[in-house]
């Protein structure tokens, strides 16, 4: 950004429940970034910890709003997009960090005066290790492999919200986060974004930590019944604006197999949502292209494989065959 340029105002929206143990780094990453006019909209999501007494510490540097129902992070997130004062956006989870001073300024730059697309700064993770936080790489490359991004998404590639930066045009054209769909809606709003044809711009400078937990640690990371079915909604939803924009036939091979795999997490906890996303794979996936065994793939094609998984299981439940010998993947 150049001398003359004039300097532009970045709302960071940062939805937080509980997060005491984070919440000053991640305040303090936002709050020193240079370059821009930092504006940090926090959404408290009724804490029962410290953080109400920690954010209120900060004083005018932050706005704080505390909402009277609990919202849910994707209505928190829609929440505090509605007050922010900025041109851009980043949705800052309460527990990552903005690691590099100039993160920000890097992704607007990337934009170069653009409000029909993203920009992605490099991103690591940030795991426990011991009772420390260490830096480790993602194993997943800022540029998508194969070099589409809707079909490396619905792979296993993914940017975390805190690497992306949203033009306040492009958010508002978008409809927001949904927030029917539990810990999928950043999936779901960024692949229907993609399939609208906003680009991904690519910043040059920068860093994003993305805090990882464990199993268990939160919500997307906890196996529950309304995970589950949000992760399936928000396929049928995906395949839905596909459908709308023309581009079902393009990725319908990705998309099936983005629900078997999704069959195959939840096989044993949900047996009957497992069920109705194989039928829902069966309909798009190339059963000429699955893989895995050689007797799997025989079965799915002559069978189905939702009709292949119900056979199977009743075979298993009777002893006749082991479970899992006739299980692979689309």
């Amino acid at each position: 950004m150049g001398a003359s340029d004039s300097i532009e105002t970045v709302s960071v929206i940062i939805p937080s429940w509980n997060k005491e143990e984070f919440i000053s780094a991640t305040l303090d990453s936002a709050l020193a970034q240079t370059g821009v006019q930092v504006d940090v909209v926090v959404v408290d999501d009724g804490s029962t910890d410290r953080s109400v007494e920690i954010l209120e510490g900060y004083g005018n540097r932050i706005r704080l709003h505390r909402p009277n129902e609990k919202l849910g992070a994707a209505r928190a997130r829609n929440s505090g997009a509605s007050v922010a004062a900025g041109n851009f956006f980043m949705f800052l989870d309460a527990d990552d960090v903005l690691s590099d001073t100039g993160t920000l300024a890097g992704m607007v730059e990337a934009l170069a005066g653009r409000t029909d697309r993203f920009a992605a700064c490099p991103w690591q993770r940030l795991r426990r290790e011991g009772g420390r936080w260490e830096v480790y790489s993602p194993e997943k490359p800022l540029d998508p492999p194969g070099g589409d991004p809707v079909s490396a998404w619905l792979g296993n590639w993914y940017i975390p919200p805190c690497a992306i930066l949203w033009p306040r045009e492009l958010f508002e054209s978008s409809g927001g986060w949904d927030p029917e769909l539990a810990a999928t809606d950043d999936e779901e709003l960024m692949i229907r974004m993609l399939l609208r044809g906003a680009p991904i711009a690519r910043a040059t400078r920068g860093e994003a930590l993305y805090r990882y937990f464990e199993a268990g640690g939160t919500l997307s990371t906890t196996p529950s019944r309304p995970l589950a079915a949000g992760r399936l909604e928000g396929l049928r939803r995906i395949e839905a604006e596909m459908t709308a924009q023309g581009l079902l036939s393009r990725y319908a091979h990705d998309l099936g197999r983005k629900y078997s795999r999704l069959a195959r997490t939840y096989l044993a906890p949900f047996p009957d949502l497992s069920i109705e996303a194989l039928a829902d794979a069966d309909r798009l996936v190339d059963h000429g292209r699955l893989e895995g065994s050689p007797l799997h793939r025989a079965l799915a094609r002559a069978l189905g494989l939702q009709r292949k998984e119900r056979i199977t299981r009743w075979m298993a439940s009777r002893g006749l065959v082991r479970r899992g010998s006739t299980t692979s993947h689309a």
